[in-house]
């Protein structure tokens, strides 16, 4: 079932399901009223190249933002790039692709660019474009404090798990205007001139206070509108209905540069709607947070999803509102099932668990030896830790549904959740599910449940909840909930398609590189992870030691099973051969065929065989090829210690005509972050550190190019 915001709705003036011509950000509305300004106190300090190198990027921008951003308050008109200033800015492939040579008299086609209407025009189409937005919800929100202080792949799950939470509630989500970018590339005054620049050390309710003992060349830091590092276009367009602060606060009347800029939600926002603040303690506080409730009616697995909107019906959920956890007898069914039920798996020499009393099964799935403090465990511990004894169904095996049923004989709770990496929640991707269960006696909270009946207009969820938490900040109480949940992240939330353009030019030069083949790339984490304690090795030498030991591994393991080179669409072809080759065989079982022992070992073979016929697959990486590294070391010596083993950095790999691209989001190390874990996720192999972020969102990138999970390691 779709979100309630993508059907018609009478509070929507169009009744359209969302609006799709996203209205332009209100920091590009003003850049044009603010830079002039800033540019006449900032070119002062500047040198030519400089003055040069900010014009080139200014053109680049404004017509980025007519090719990619075109809104319905925009119309088109002819304009000629500038190329008088006697500077080449493309290279070579640039020059052969048809790009401008400022060393020839040629002169390519004028470019389109966007003619800005009439700020009150402009404006007001704005108005009317939010207002039919937020319509979807009945101008319902839901509000975060955000740790914008952080870096932006913790502020990216952050937002996602917000998406969650406003999709469930049925809710216009209200996310930040801006990330703080911690590093420039150039001179600070040539940052400077394109985004405004924030001393960090005064920041310190941002969870900044690590800032305080920087020295003081490095505590600059740079204000960039979020629409530099995620397609907000596609989110709308996708998801629905989402705002940044600064729309928020246009649609309410406020000038968006009241925003303060520190990521919480000040009541002076709520500019007289009603309001609600839920405090964090609330959210999981001595509890067990999940997305609703199960009800009877979702006892099976597959009939119930937490995308599904909240009714509004009193009626419609059985459970007592007033409970704080899910009343135990509902949570078996009212008779055991047969002692041979349909779903209990095949026996394996032990007990059929659904021939034991919930109440002994219940001791057999929680030992006495279990952590009595924790609030669930792992499914697939106790399959391991009864194999013999009791014969559970594997819910690795894509058997679920059987496994569910098994923890609510045993008068338990299934959850569906996702893997941790290395036993910490830092990495936060979505792309390991596994099933967990608790015992009835824990105290269950489910969103929905609590906060989906709220009559409040502004609903605002107080401090921070993602530490340590998993990935959306709850569990799920159905697989499809937590499916859905990993549809927003993997195909909903998404970086610009500039960034990706980029990448995939650097991607490919990578592959030149090797020849041809595959190649690898591994994430070293240095600057702040050294003065936190927290590298993978003290010493430069030991940690590019280390990645290439580990990408040594990898490369072993491509070159035995060159099959894991087949991702995205090879990768679909193949699992679907194998998926037709493995039916064809159960139906020969059903028909009694026996396979004699030649043939079992070709039919084995089927599915490879199967899958020749899909072409493209380079060959595996070589013993001495060169790897592509993603790092924040900034220490020439260092550098070079990593480049003369082999590595290649983005510096080496990076084009003027790729500059050109980014144009002024290239001076900032964050956003050009984004550019390297796109790259990353071409890889073949990756090696990441699971106590970065940044490699969670490289492992997102990789889950949505197809490649095997086999191909990423994190430690």
């Amino acid at each position: 079932m779709l979100p309630r915001w993508a059907s018609s709705s009478s509070s929507s003036p169009s009744g359209r399901a969302f609006y799709s011509h996203p209205p332009p950000s209100p920091f590009r509305r003003r850049c044009g009223r603010l830079l002039p300004s800033t540019w006449a106190r900032t070119t002062q300090s500047l040198s030519k190249l400089a003055l040069v190198f900010l014009a080139i990027s200014t053109c680049s921008l404004v017509v980025f933002h007519a090719g990619v951003t075109r809104s319905p308050t925009v119309r088109h008109i002819a304009y000629a790039p500038l190329h008088r200033v006697g500077v080449n800015i493309w290279d070579e492939e640039e020059v052969a692709g048809g790009g401008w040579n400022a060393l020839t008299a040629e002169e390519p086609p004028p470019a389109e660019v966007a003619e800005v209407l009439p700020e009150e025009e402009e404006e007001e189409q704005e108005l009317r474009a939010l207002r039919d937005l937020v319509g979807h919800t009945g101008g319902r929100f839901w509000v975060r404090d955000y740790s914008v202080g952080l870096g932006w792949n913790n502020l990216r799950y952050i937002i996602e798990a917000a998406l969650l939470h406003g999709q469930m509630l049925n809710r216009t989500v209200v996310i930040p205007s801006h990330v703080y970018a911690r590093q420039c590339r150039f001179e600070h005054p040539v940052c400077t001139a394109f985004a405004p620049q924030v001393d960090r050390t005064k920041l310190q309710a941002l969870g900044m206070d690590d800032w305080r003992d920087l020295p003081a060349s490095e505590r600059d830091g740079w204000k960039l509108p979020i629409e530099v590092m995620m397609d907000i276009p596609h989110l709308r367009a996708t998801y629905g209905p989402v705002i940044t602060l600064a729309e928020y606060l246009l649609l309410r009347g406020i000038d968006p540069a009241e925003e303060r800029g520190d990521g919480y939600w000040h009541e002076e926002y709520n500019d007289g709607m009603s309001y609600r603040k839920i405090p964090e303690y609330d959210w999981d506080g001595g509890s067990l947070r999940v997305d609703r409730l199960p009800t009877p009616s979702s006892s099976s697995s597959s009939s119930s999803s937490s995308s599904d909107p909240p009714s509004d019906s009193p009626d419609s959920n059985p459970w007592d509102p007033t409970r704080r956890s899910a009343p135990a007898d509902l949570l078996s069914s009212a008779s055991p099932p047969s002692s041979l039920s349909p779903r209990a798996p095949k026996s394996g020499g032990g007990t059929n668990p659904f021939a034991l009393s919930p109440s002994a099964l219940s001791a057999l799935l929680w030992p006495s030896s279990t952590d009595q403090d924790k609030k669930t465990r792992e499914y697939s511990e106790a399959v391991r830790d009864l194999r013999g004894a009791v014969d559970l169904p594997s819910a690795e095996d894509g058997d679920e549904d059987a496994a569910a049923e098994v923890v609510r004989w045993a008068g338990m709770i299934p959850l569906w959740t996702y893997d941790d990496y290395m036993g910490m929640e830092f990495v936060k991707s979505p792309v390991n599910p596994i099933m967990e269960f608790a015992r009835a006696s824990e105290d269950v909270k489910g969103v929905v449940d609590d906060w989906g009946g709220a009559e409040e207009e502004v609903l605002h969820l107080e401090g921070q909840i993602h530490l340590n938490r998993k990935p959306a900040s709850l569990r799920f109480t159905s697989p499809s909930g937590r499916e859905n949940f990993t549809h927003i992240v993997l195909s909903q939330t998404r970086p610009l398609p500039l960034l990706v353009d980029v990448a995939e030019r650097i991607a490919a030069r990578m592959t030149e590189r090797c020849e041809g083949r595959a190649w690898m790339a591994a994430h070293m984490r240095r600057t702040d992870f050294v003065r936190a304690g927290w590298p993978m090795e003290k010493t430069i030498e030991a940690h590019v030691q280390r990645v290439k030991e580990r990408l040594g591994r990898g490369r072993e393991m491509l070159q035995r099973e060159p099959e894991l080179l087949r991702h995205g669409a090879a990768a679909a072809a193949a699992a679907a051969a194998a998926a037709a080759a493995e039916e064809e065989r159960g139906k020969m079982e059903e028909r009694g065929e026996v396979l004699e022992e030649e043939e079992e070992e070709a039919w084995e073979k089927a599915p490879e065989k199967k899958t020749e016929s899909v072409e493209g697959l380079p060959l595996p990486p070589a013993l001495g090829d060169p790897f592509y590294i993603a790092t924040d070391e900034s220490d020439p010596s260092n550098l070079t210690y990593i480049r003369s083993q082999g590595a290649v950095l983005l510096d080496d790999l990076l084009t003027p005509a790729d500059r050109h691209l980014l144009g002024w989001r290239g001076l900032f190390v964050d956003s050009l972050a984004v550019v390297e874990q796109i790259v990353m996720s071409r890889a073949a192999f990756f090696y990441g550190h699971a106590m970065s972020s940044l490699a969670g969102g490289v492992v997102n990138l990789r889950a949505q190019e197809g490649w095997s999970m086999r191909t990423t390691l994190i430690d």
